[in-house]
């Protein structure tokens, strides 16, 4: 029995993002509004993106996968752009670099005197999400991340 990761475009151009058994069903429940939460205010809806998968859990993995990806990276799957895709899957060091200087300087004082030393295991949550968004392995033994 296949499974799809599926990704619709909505009436306000953004993305919803999610798998199914039956596609042609799914869809056709998120266009008339069955599924009260993000597609059913933003219809209508149109599939822009679904690939076929042998369990639900590979189905579910890949969903979880993008859903964690920027507009661009959706758009350059969507568009079949893999060149594209990898480079956006990649961050240079030089990036993750200015992330890591910059929760330096940001965070706050320690009550010291002192700004910008981190407390041990303490981030802004923005920036503790940017650094995250910067890892790019994925470990298939893991089947739900932390959230």
């Amino acid at each position: 029995m296949p499974f799809w990761t599926y990704i619709l475009r909505c009436a306000d151009a953004s993305y919803y993002v999610g798998h199914t058994d039956d596609l042609e069903q799914r869809i056709a429940q998120h266009e008339r509004g069955l599924f009260p939460g993000y597609t059913h205010t933003r219809r209508p809806v149109k599939l822009v993106f679904s690939g076929e998968f042998g369990s639900r859990i590979e189905a579910l993995e890949f969903e979880r996968q993008i859903k964690g990806w920027s507009r661009a990276k959706k758009e350059a799957l969507i568009s079949g752009n893999i060149p594209r895709l990898r480079s956006l899957g990649h961050v240079s060091p030089r990036k993750r670099m200015s992330l890591l200087e910059r929760a330096h300087t940001e965070a706050p004082s320690s009550g010291s005197g002192r700004t910008g030393a981190l407390t041990a295991g303490k981030l802004p949550q923005q920036l503790l999400a940017e650094l995250l968004a910067t890892v790019s392995h994925r470990d298939p033994r893991v089947l739900v991340g932390p959230g």
